[in-house]
């Protein structure tokens, strides 16, 4: 017998393999990004270095009173790529290494600390040469100056790393979120004082410079390595905080589930005695009517997070169907909390909804727009719609002479192009001929790959083995195993196999 109570299964990796895991990706990325070649990384110092060239030219003349200008400018710039060129691949990563969450189980954190650090590589090296640089210059910043000029690139990676962290979470749902983070960062650059001494600003003004946080970081360390003055404890104690801050709120969306059911229980009535007329409640007013509570949910915890693929099964009868309308929004939970965090598709018993009378085209449109979509966007995706479902020569033929496999494939056509952020699916293998199932499959890939957050529900153990990360088996209305798909299928598969032989032995 397999227990009744909740058990989950551990992840497959312990947080022991977590070092070697950030090493190779470190190490692969950095190959990948550079051509595995000296060459390919030293072209990478040259956007820095080429900018530094073209700004000294045109600047120079109008802070030719600066004395340090170039040194100022040539720190400021390469720190300030370091932050726009991690971010940057930071944000992309979880959609970019989605190939990588999808086959194996461990925190996605990974893969965005790992995908910034190759810029803090670069930064590094650079800051070999300018400290080298400033020793056979006789400008020799002081230990302590290192020591401190080393402390806030520790923190800057930090600040890097939170970003990185919350706009990868956020990317999953405004997919144009890079183009917009590439107007914030260059328009950050001209608010960090890269390209002007701070001091030609009132001072007023530099408590609002602070708030973007490579300005501090860009300050204080042209002051330890080229001035020699450190400064005060309240300035470090206040970039410590904002270091802090920024990596605590990032990690938070990082570990923040976008599809979370807390204790969910939900029961329906059965009458004795069905009365759907008027006339029947008339008859029956002071007979009395018995009802009996049927429990479908009992104290059910699902979490989902960013591009995880989940999996859920069960026997008929097990209350699969009630909890994915709960988490869709149909049914409303008698106990029990459900927060999405991201937009849900249901794709659950497609066809309901449609009109007889209409054709193909008109009921598109009448099923897309209640899954969330605009006619605009319907009327472009209308014949990529009807050639998934090959029924382009049916366009215009009412869906009463339909079959009810043509009208399932249309159903699952529509819904498979109104997707958003997270996507409950039920059986959407189980519709069509072969090579429908196998266009379902290639779209339900592309999805996953996309960072699309999936629940699926199956009975079939090898759709869940070959599709899911993770899965669940639901049984009586509670939890009976959380834990990787292959083992859950299997749990079903001997679940159902030992119900098999109750029944002929009993």
């Amino acid at each position: 017998m397999l227990p009744l109570t909740p058990a989950r299964v551990p992840a497959a990796a312990g947080t022991g393999h977590w070092p070697d895991l950030i090493w190779t990706l470190v190490r692969t990325d950095f190959k990948t990004r550079y051509h595995g070649t000296i060459g390919g990384f030293v072209w990478a110092l040259l956007k820095p270095l080429s900018m530094f060239v073209v700004l000294l030219a045109v600047f120079s003349f109008v802070f030719a009173g600066e004395p340090q200008y170039r040194l100022d400018l040539i720190i400021g710039l390469f720190l300030y790529e370091f932050f726009q060129e991690s971010t940057k691949t930071g944000l992309l990563s979880l959609r970019a290494k989605a190939y990588l969450l999808t086959k194996a189980r461990f925190p996605s954190w990974v893969v965005v600390v790992t995908s910034a650090s190759n810029a803090l590589i670069t930064l590094l090296l650079f800051s070999v040469v300018l400290v080298t640089y400033l020793a056979l210059a006789g400008r020799a910043p002081s230990p302590a100056g290192v020591a401190l000029y080393v402390w806030y690139r520790l923190h800057f990676f930090a600040i890097v790393t939170g970003f990185s962290l919350a706009a990868s979470v956020l990317f999953m749902r405004f997919r144009d979120l890079n183009q917009v983070w590439e107007v914030v960062t260059q328009a950050g650059f001209f608010i960090a004082p890269i390209i002007y001494p701070i001091g030609v600003l009132p001072e007023r003004l530099h408590v609002l410079l602070y708030v973007w946080p490579p300005t501090p970081i860009i300050l204080f360390s042209r002051s330890v390595l080229l001035d020699g003055r450190v400064p005060s404890p309240l300035a470090h104690a206040l970039l410590s905080l904002e270091a802090l801050a920024i990596v605590r709120r990032g990690g938070t969306l990082v570990a923040r589930p976008v599809l979370e059911a807390r204790g969910v229980s939900k029961s329906f009535e059965i009458p004795s005695v069905r009365r759907d007329t008027v006339r029947e409640h008339a008859l029956d007013l002071f007979r009395r009517r018995r009802t009996e509570q049927l429990c479908v949910l009992d104290s059910v915890s699902v979490s989902l997070m960013a591009g995880e693929s989940v999996g859920l099964m069960g026997r008929n009868g097990s209350g699969k169907s009630t909890l994915l309308k709960i988490l869709s929004g149909i049914y409303t939970a008698d106990a029990g909390d459900v927060i999405a965090r991201a937009p849900i598709t249901p794709i659950l018993e497609l066809g309901i909804g449609w009109n007889p009378d209409l054709d193909a085209i008109d009921n598109v449109e009448l099923l897309g727009t209640v899954m969330g979509m605009s006619l605009r966007e319907l009327r472009r995706a209308t014949g990529e719609i009807l050639a998934f479902a090959g029924l382009e020569r049916f366009a215009r033929l009412e869906l009463r002479h339909y079959s009810s496999g043509m009208a399932a494939r249309l159903a699952y056509a529509v819904a498979f192009r109104a997707v958003r952020d997270v996507l409950i699916l039920d059986e959407i293998f189980a519709v069509g001929d072969a090579e429908f199932k196998e266009r379902c499959q290639e779209r339900y890939r592309a999805l996953h790959a996309a960072g699309h957050a999936m629940l699926l529900v199956s009975h079939e153990p090898r759709t869940i083995g070959s599709y899911c990360d993770r899965a669940l088996l639901l049984e009586g209305g509670r939890i009976m195993l959380d834990g990787p798909a292959a083992e859950v299928a299997a749990a079903y598969v001997s679940l159902l196999t030992e119900t098999d032989l109750q029944t002929r032995v009993g």
